[in-house]
């Protein structure tokens, strides 16, 4: 396991609530795996966040850590994304390699220039419709009905569409 913590000023009795950056990825096989985020929700000023490769099932902790702009959760077993709903600052969003079939809490997240949601159980793209900042979409690997309720810039550059 790997863990990595930046904070914008220097360590004190209240840097924990000051950290902006926090890798808890997994990154050998034989590294123990984090399976709940209780707790993270402390860390108010979050900016990025990466805990790839893990058993994360439950996001809850993650939903009023509103300063997030980058968020890696790929590889773990995650099938409710709605805590991410109101993560308006969310510029990059990587949940592949998940259980994930519905992206409507993902509707109203404007700032989103790249959405990466490879090999999950997505069918439906349409609350996409409306994220005109996107910008690299990868839906590779699920089970979609079609791409068509995607905006026309998207669509050019969306991979794993069927015709």
């Amino acid at each position: 396991m790997f863990l990595r913590l930046q904070t914008e000023q220097s360590p004190g009795a209240n840097s924990i609530e000051q950290i902006t950056q926090l890798d808890i990825s997994r990154t050998r096989p034989q590294s123990g795996s984090i399976a709940s985020l209780e707790g993270i929700q402390k860390l108010s000023k979050l900016q990025e966040l990466l805990v790839t490769d893990n058993q994360v099932r439950d996001l809850a902790p993650l939903a009023h850590l509103t300063e997030l702009s980058d968020l890696h959760l790929e590889g773990n077993q995650i099938a409710d994304i709605s805590p991410l709903a109101n993560l308006n600052e969310l510029i990059y969003l990587h949940l592949e390699d998940n259980q994930i079939e519905d992206l409507s809490p993902l509707s109203s997240l404007d700032n989103l220039v790249e959405l990466h949601l490879s090999n999950n159980r997505v069918v439906d793209v349409s609350p996409l419709i409306n994220l005109r900042n996107l910008k690299e979409l990868d839906l590779s690997g699920n089970p979609l009905d079609n791409c068509q309720p995607l905006p026309p810039a998207t669509r050019e550059i969306t991979i794993g569409c069927p015709d």
